[in-house]
């Protein structure tokens, strides 16, 4: 009785995760960089770091989303644009609800 009191919460490691990770799709850091240097017209210098330019931000906030969406990881591109992982998912949610 005590042992399944115990395993009544306990849920079994999470496939989410797992599922994820296996599913990711190989990710070109090089293109998608080109590719915002291109559109906003910016050299890699203007984006990278702690630029507060709005064209600046834009292109962060952009490359971030199509980093995510070529299956990059939030990690990989926060060493791309040269900032900290978590201001990196602060910019991916601002980009979300824009």
């Amino acid at each position: 009785m005590d042992g399944t009191i115990y395993r009544i919460g306990q849920v079994a490691g999470s496939t989410k995760r797992k599922l994820k990770k296996e599913c990711r799709r190989p990710f070109d850091a090089e293109t998608l960089v080109a590719s915002v240097e291109a559109v906003f017209a910016l050299s890699r210098d203007e984006f990278r770091g702690r630029v507060k330019a709005a064209k600046a931000v834009m292109g962060k906030e952009v490359l971030i989303l199509a980093g995510v969406e070529a299956g990059a990881s939030l990690s990989e591109l926060s060493s791309i644009i040269d900032l900290d992982t978590s201001t990196t998912s602060r910019r991916n949610e601002a980009a979300k609800k824009s």
